[in-house]
Parts: C-alpha cells; structure tokens; sequence
C-alpha cells in the first residue's frame, strides 16, 4: 500500500493542491493501520468529498474521495469505501470541495528563491508575458520596444539617483546592449540590467562607478572572472557576473526587497499548484538561508521547499582536502537544511562523474569545460515547468 506524499496545507479556495497515491483498498485494513507508521498517534481522519479526484495512479486513476490525517494523505478512493476503511477510528466527512476537481500537486523542481525575489520586485521588461497577481506585464520581443520601456521605466522613478534595477533584457531578441546604450537612458541614475538568464549583467558607467566595478577590482578576481568580464561593454556573465554580484548584490537584495520577494515567491507557487519545490545549487550562505527560512520556512508555508547547497562553492573550499567528508557533513547543519522539515539533501558521491553545463553569454565561443570527477558535484542546466507527482 502506498500513502500520499506530504503536503503543508489543505486550504485551498479550488482545489486541493495535494500529492495523491492511490491505495488499493482491502476490507481488514484500517485507515490507522495505513498511516501508523507516519504516526505514533493519530488525530481525527478528515475524509473530503470532490466532484472528481485526478490521482495521476494509472492503477486507480480517479476516485471521488480521500481521506487526510494531518498533513498526511492516507487514501483515496469512493466516500463508501473510507468510510468502510476507517471502522471504529474518529472521522469527519467534509465537502468544502464537492463540487470541486482536486488534482494532484506540482512540483518546481529547480528554483531559486533569491532569484525570484530579487527578479519579480525589479522592473520587469521581458521577451514573454508576466501574469502576476498585480496584473499582467506585456512582453517586449524587438531592441526598439526594449529601449523604449527602459526610457519609461526611467522616467518614473522621481529621485535621479534612485536604482534602476529591470530584469528579463535577451539579446537574442533585444539585441546586444552595452554600457554605452545604458548611459544615454541616464547619465545620473545607476542602471543594472539582469539578463533574463540570471547569469549576467550590464551596466551603465554611474552603476559601475558608484559599486565599484574597476579595472583595479578584477584585476585581484581569478582568470575566468577576468575572461568573462568586459568593462568597456559593461558587460558581465558567469564567474564575471558572480564576482560583480559580490559588489551589486547588497543593492539587488536589500531586506525589505527580498522579503516582498520572497512572499511573492511563496504565494507564486501555491497560486499555481506547486505542492513541493526544490533550490539545486543554492548558495552556501547561511544568512541568505535565515532570510530565505523567514518566509518559506514558517507554519503557514503551503509547500514542502527543500534546499541542496551548490557543489562549487564546496568545491573551491575543499577541493584541495577532504571534498566528499566535508559535503557530508553539510546534513548535519539542520539550519541549513530542508526549509521546511530541517533536513538536508546531501550531495552523494558518484564514481566516474563528469557531466557539467556550461553556459554561453553573447557574443561569446563555447569552450571546453573542465570537470571535477568522482565527486558527485555537478552543474546544472534551468528547465522551465513542473511534474506532475505520481
């Protein structure tokens, strides 16, 4: 028998945004006995009606019931049939959703918090449509449109030395965009444009100035910052764009910014379905993790969100000493862990490993990337959608 996965929250206006298993239903089984291993003592069964339950169990792909304890999904399958289950065991029957389709949760499996909160508190000015609770944001797809709402989005900030921080610029349809273009929107205002990969920046000569992006600065990074670094262009992208980051990035994620971010992110996701989501590769930061923990690690997170520290970061600190010792040692950090369960996913060695992305900015020739074997540290690749639980 198999019990549903673990949601946070069954208050939903339309749908329980749930993850369901089926349950092959047998006559001496007692919803008790089902969920006794998950508990040591059960509270009061919660069995709710819908007018139809997509399981995503091609053995039992619909039902018209399931039965919850806590935030534990114990059965699904008709109201007769739990009830029959449950026997002597205490339940309520609830029909909040009877007239409702309950389907089974998403999950965002690769998603950064930080990005999201930093990215949708910008001014957005993408190749694509942004519906968001605040209305929608039409997309731009050609360089003169581009130009033109980064014009508008500076003439509506009042104070002239006020950042301007857009994200979603891709010059594949915007075109190239360099320092130089960016001075003539403002010669006063600091101006950062976050490519829509999340992987660059540009910016104008008063940014560059006033975070202090100099010759002087780089020239102390390591080879590939400075590679990947064009300070006549303002344009910086990969280990160019992290070395920038340590400069710009107290400005992209003030406080106040990241926690408007970060329930926007957190009401995003439950918005849309989302019943579990996953940071691969987040940054190995432990305040960055309180701030992220503040919000999507309270009571009332609607999702389970699980976080999995970035191989580079540990790479570059042990890659000279114990590597696999000191990443296993990471899931004993319970602060650092599981957002929500206080548990980490701990990166696992994997003899003969060599797969790694590589990311090409503009402009720019693919090369051959070096890999770190038998780590088990890889890098990743951004893949937009979700997955259904099955």
């Amino acid at each position: 028998m198999k019990t549903g996965t673990a949601i946070r929250s069954i208050i939903v206006t339309s749908l329980l945004l749930v993850m369901l298993a089926g349950v092959a239903m047998a006559e001496s089984t007692t919803l008790q006995d089902m969920g006794v291993k998950a508990f040591k003592s059960l509270p009061k069964v919660t069995i709710y009606t819908a007018k139809k339950i997509i399981t995503m169990n091609p053995d039992k792909p619909t039902a018209n019931a399931v039965a919850v304890v806590g935030d534990r999904i114990l059965a699904v399958g008709s109201l007769k049939e739990l009830e029959q289950a449950a026997g002597g065991q205490t339940y309520t029957v609830n029909k909040m959703f009877a007239d409702k389709i309950i389907i089974a949760g998403f999950i965002s499996q690769h998603l950064h918090p930080f990005l999201s909160a930093a990215t949708m508190t910008s001014e957005i000015i993408s190749i694509e449509d942004w519906v968001l609770p605040s209305g929608t944001i039409p997309a731009v797809r050609d360089r003169n449109g581009y130009l033109k709402r980064l014009r508008e989005a500076n003439a509506k900030l009042k104070d002239p030395n006020e950042l301007l921080l857009t994200w979603g610029f891709h010059h594949y349809f915007h075109n190239k965009l360099t320092r130089a273009d960016l001075d003539k929107i403002s010669s006063t205002r600091p101006i950062i444009v976050w490519h829509r990969s999340c992987h660059e920046f540009i910016l104008n000569s008063v940014a560059m100035k006033k975070y202090g992006l100099t010759r002087k600065f780089f020239a102390k990074q390591d080879k590939s910052a400075q590679e990947q670094s064009n300070l006549k262009e303002g344009h910086f992208w990969e280990q160019g764009a992290m070395a920038a980051l340590s400069l710009i990035g107290s400005v992209i994620a003030r406080p106040e910014r990241m926690q408007e971010g970060l329930k926007f992110t957190e009401n995003y996701l439950h918005a849309n379905g989302v019943t579990l989501a996953s940071e691969p590769g987040g940054f190995l930061s432990k305040p960055l993790q309180d701030m992220e923990n503040a919000v999507l690690g309270d009571a009332d997170t609607p999702f389970r969100f699980y976080f999995i520290p970035d191989g580079k970061t540990l790479a570059d600190r042990y890659i000279d000493g114990d590597l696999i010792g000191e990443t296993e040692k990471i899931k004993d950090i319970k602060i650092w862990g599981t957002v929500h369960e206080g548990r980490i996913l701990p990166i696992k060695k994997q003899k003969g490993t060599k797969k790694v992305s590589h990311y090409t900015p503009v402009n720019q020739s693919p090369k051959k990337s070096t890999a770190i074997s038998d780590t088990g540290i890889h890098g990743h690749d951004h893949h937009i959608g979700c997955a259904c639980t099955l």
